[in-house]
Formats: C-alpha cells, structure tokens, sequence
C-alpha cells in the first residue's frame, strides 16, 4: 500500500504493509519475496521495478473488484482521512527514467492480476524478459499469466525482449496505447504458445 504503507512494516498482515514492491521483488538477492509468494497490492503504485530473475512464480494481485485508478473514488486534498482504500493502478514514477517499463520481469511462472496499468509514453506496462544465459544468470519471463488487467496509454501493454514462451493473457482490455502486445526481438527464439 504505496499510501499508507512503509517499507520498516514487515509487510505480511494488511495492518502492516510495506510501501514498495521494489523491497518485494526489485532488489536481487536481498528481495524479501521467496518463490511461490503472492503479493496483493493497493492503491497507486509509482515504480518502476526490475524483478529478481531468480524469483519464480510469483503472483502480483490488485485488491479491488476491478482494475480502476486507485484514486477516483475520492477527493485527493481529504485521501489521508479515509481508513480504507480501494483500486489498484500502476503508473509512471516521479523519476521516470527513458524507456524504462513499469515493471521488467525476468523470472518464470509470474502471475499477475487485476491491476490497472498507466505505463509512460515512451514504455511499456510490462516488460518480458529472455537472455540466452544460464543458472544464476538466466532471465526468461516464460510461463507468465496476465489475467483481468486494464492497460491504458503508454508505448505498448506489453513487450517481449527475447523471445518468451507459454504466456496466457486472460480478460485484459488495451486503450489508448501505440502497441497493445509488441515483441521487440527474437535473440533467444521467437515469441511461441501466446
């Protein structure tokens, strides 16, 4: 909870919740997220992460009923006096760097879901990942479930860089973006079982 979080909470009861997914996922081995966990976020997210390539099958879920801006349902001057929240979108950093997407996964087997995405003009929501390395210096972001997400402007929704395999993108609206889906090369193999 980007708002109402902190990241000295140890994020694991929603009466504490961290307030970057970037010390989740984003900081290599020191990331607090172990495989298999899933993460539920709310509110507006303002990162622009890498995940930890050595992160597998991770799940990134928008607490809301549906992805929505996470800021329209109240006024913003009086946000502080309201005990909850609700909506979950991901949108462009203060310090947006050129190009840099949202969110660059590298791992396999991620999932992520119900999350309004409101990538910059000039990046993608989500990025994907594939080297042609091995072990502890591999990226492949194959195997990823995009489900019930809303992509709205930005250069593309989502890219694949590499050449990744097996995705499944379920329920998810694109608007107003140059590209919805775009590969960006094939130097690992070409983008197959989309």
């Amino acid at each position: 909870d980007p708002q109402h979080g902190s990241d000295a909470s140890d994020g694991r009861d929603p009466r504490s919740p961290k307030a970057t997914l970037a010390t989740l996922i984003g900081n290599g081995a020191s990331s607090l997220a172990h495989s298999g966990d899933t993460i539920f976020v709310v509110g507006n997210i303002t990162e622009e992460i890498t995940g930890y390539n050595l992160l597998e099958d991770i799940s990134i879920i928008g607490m809301a009923n549906r992805p929505r801006h996470a800021d329209k349902a109240r006024d913003w001057a009086t946000y502080a006096t309201y005990t909850g929240i609700s909506g979950a979108s991901w949108r462009e950093a203060a310090s947006h760097g050129a190009t840099t997407p949202l969110l660059k996964i590298r791992g396999q087997g991620w999932r992520i879901e119900n999350i309004l995405f409101v990538p910059p003009s000039d990046a993608a929501a989500l990025e994907l990942e594939r080297n042609a390395l091995s072990d502890v210096s591999e990226f492949d972001a194959s195997h990823l479930t995009v489900k019930d997400c809303r992509f709205a402007g930005g250069q593309s929704g989502i890219e694949d860089d590499g050449g990744v395999f097996n995705i499944h993108i379920v329920d998810c609206y694109f608007h107003g973006s140059t590209n919805a889906i775009k590969s960006l090369n094939s130097a690992v193999d070409q983008a197959t079982g989309w």
